[in-house]
């Protein structure tokens, strides 16, 4: 939703997901001579796709990417001369949201992951899901870390008929209270891994090997009529960094050697893989696509070499990774491009070289034209993280030539932003000076324009007399996870009577609500009231001769890791024409939880001249961009700004 929309009556769309499935349907049957035909017996069955995605593997921790001759990868090296390899692949910086990005083909901001996220919201078709409907056999195999707090998060609900895994690192080790899993540091050794079905039990051996030996299972398994799509996360060599004992004596006991041993496991894994995949005569018949989820850690080993920056920074060892793609017969053998693709792009692609339809929510683009040397469209990228109050951030340039940086907490938000040329060595980032200030002013403002509407998600809208109904992206949609904002302008003059009130309590009258979630009300004593669950907000309301700015924000953080200062918490605050009314903090997390479904309904009657409010996927606060100031005169126009 725009920050000017305007509520218009609209057709019920029970769910994007239905919207696809039918447009799918109709290409597919009513355009067969234009899109590529469903398997048959007398047509080529449509290839299998097996994606390999490492944990934290850099630039510099494959031997063909950087001549690293301390590095032992040759199965990746092999592998990547029997298909192509991309040397400016970005991802994100960090593990959640690379693989959000990955599965929706969307930047994963849009989806809350900043830098985790819930989930992925039911109504958004995945990679699987939409490789489901075309009658693909789907699995997952290994780290998921894209949603672990609600089932409809797990892979299972996104699209994958089975999976072996573990939802995140901090539950590998297994430990118990109460029957629930305790989080506490990752281990490889004897991890514990759930399925679709059944809950987390051990597995002997080494993480690696384990999850090694059920990839090539299932690829048996899967072997028939139907095309399948493999999806296999390791967690090698994200830390801590443990080797097999068969790898370890290969190298010095020190921390590099240790590293170096990890990755060649790793490395010998693919090899068992592509060789089962080889032996079972589906080699010449599948997509392979390896690639890593961000940059290495630089704590072991320079991972990232010849570029600057590690993982959870924006520099470009921090965001730039290997990928190579195999497809024997279609993609050139021995190929390398240098064009801009990013960890988002692959889902579109995938889809056009499958001849499916494409879908209008895309944030990447189909990258398949570079894969037989064609130049890619321009088009600016960009990287967010925003905790709290704090936020960091990085755009490079649509022609690939410049990258700016704001990246808390490396750099304080107030501070100088920094450029990197990346056409010159050693891509370091140096402060604006007076010939790059026009630059770096404009990228700033691309970025400023892109927060907004990265943020301001669109929803489904149906409106009745009465009421007017937000519903899907319920993931983003809701609070109770990371950074919410509800803004809405109030009318003069419509302060509630007995006729209007709350019937279950004669002295309110609802403004909005969603299910058991969350409500805003109004009082006959001519107070606010915000309330999510047990924990609410009030502030006194004097104004009734103009619009009134009502903004209820926060940050819900949820315990995700073994990390201390990593506690469930609330903090909640309620603006009124921008004025700070009213703070709430506790710990904790919210209540009903299940009613994340449930559509946000707003009372017509308390919309200023029928102008939409706003929910934001992030807390609103006085520092640009996109400030209380902002939102202010969004809801309420004719009101003078905010000095």
């Amino acid at each position: 939703m725009s920050k000017n929309t305007k509520i218009e009556p609209v057709i019920e769309i029970s769910s994007l997901r239905t919207v696809i499935i039918t447009l799918v349907f109709i290409l597919i049957t009513g355009c067969e001579d234009k899109t590529t035909p469903p398997a048959s017996s007398t047509s080529p069955q449509r290839p299998n796709i097996l994606l390999l995605l490492a944990d934290d593997l850099g630039y510099n921790d494959i031997t063909i990417y950087n001549n690293n001759q301390a590095i032992h990868t040759p199965t990746l090296d092999q592998f990547a001369q029997e298909g192509i390899r991309f040397t400016r692949h970005y991802t994100y910086s960090t593990c959640s949201p690379s693989r959000a990005a990955l599965l929706t083909g969307m930047n994963p901001a849009r989806l809350g992951f900043n830098p985790n996220g819930r989930g992925i919201s039911p109504d958004i078709t995945t990679l699987a899901e939409n490789l489901q409907q075309q009658g693909y056999r789907t699995y997952h195999i290994g780290k998921w870390h894209a949603g672990d707090t609600l089932p409809a998060a797990y892979p299972d609900a996104q699209g994958f008929d089975g999976w072996l895994g573990f939802l995140n690192q901090w539950r590998l080790s297994g430990k118990k209270s109460k029957g629930e899993i305790i989080l506490r540091m990752p281990t490889y050794i004897n991890p514990w891994l759930r399925t679709e079905s059944e809950p987390e039990k051990q597995y002997k051996g080494h993480l690696t090997n384990v999850l090694t030996t059920h990839t090539i299972k299932q690829i048996k398994a899967l072997k028939g009529e139907s095309p399948w799509f493999i999806n296999v996360w390791f967690y090698a060599p994200h830390n801590p960094v443990t080797p097999s004992k068969a790898f370890s004596k290969l190298y010095p006991d020190t921390k590099e050697g240790k590293y170096h041993a990890l990755v060649h496991q790793l490395d010998n894994s693919i090899n068992k893989i592509l060789l089962a995949l080889e032996k079972s005569g589906q080699a010449d018949n599948t997509i392979v696509i390896f690639a890593s989820d961000n940059g290495g850690t630089n704590e072991a080993t320079d991972n990232n070499s010849p570029y600057p920056g590690h993982k959870a920074t924006y520099l470009e060892g921090g965001v730039r990774t290997p990928m190579m793609i195999r497809w024997p017969g279609k993609i050139k053998a021995n190929s390398v491009s240098h064009e801009v693709v990013a960890i988002y792009d692959i889902y579109p692609t995938l889809v056009s070289l499958l001849g499916l339809s494409p879908q209008d929510n895309f944030d990447g683009i189909d990258f398949s034209p570079s894969l037989k040397g064609q130049k890619l469209p321009q088009r600016q990228l960009f990287w967010e993280r925003v905790a709290h109050r704090k936020f960091g951030y990085s755009v490079v340039s649509a022609d690939g030539a410049w990258r700016i940086n704001k990246s808390w907490p490396w750099v304080k938000w107030d501070s100088v932003p920094t450029l990197t040329d990346l056409t010159q060595p050693p891509m370091l980032p140096k402060p604006v000076t007076g010939d790059d200030q026009q630059l770096a002013w404009q990228l700033e403002q691309a970025y400023y324009e892109w927060h907004q509407d990265i943020h301001t998600p669109n929803f489904k809208q149906q409106l009745t007399n009465e009421e007017l109904q937000l519903s899907g992206l319920d993931f983003v949609r809701s609070p109770g996870f990371n950074g919410f904002t509800f803004a809405i302008g109030l009318p003069p003059d419509k302060r509630p009577s007995d006729q209007q009130a709350n019937s279950e309590n004669p002295d309110n009258e609802v403004v909005a609500s969603q299910g058991r979630l969350w409500k805003l009300e109004v009082t006959a004593e001519n107070k606010i009231t915000a309330s999510f669950g047990k924990h609410q907000l009030s502030a006194d309301w004097h104004e009734s001769k103009a619009c009134t700015a009502v903004i209820i924000t926060g940050n819900f953080n949820q315990r995700l890791t073994s990390w201390k200062n990593n506690d469930d918490l609330i903090e909640i605050e309620m603006y009124l024409n921008g004025q700070l009314a009213d703070v709430y903090t506790s710990p904790g997390k919210l209540d009903h939880m299940e009613d994340l479904p449930e559509a946000t309904v707003i009372n017509r009657r308390w919309l200023y001249q029928q102008q939409a409010p706003l929910i934001l996927s992030k807390m609103a606060t006085d520092t640009l961009p996109y400030d209380i100031s902002s939102i202010n005169q969004v809801l309420c126009p004719d009101r003078k700004p905010l000095k």
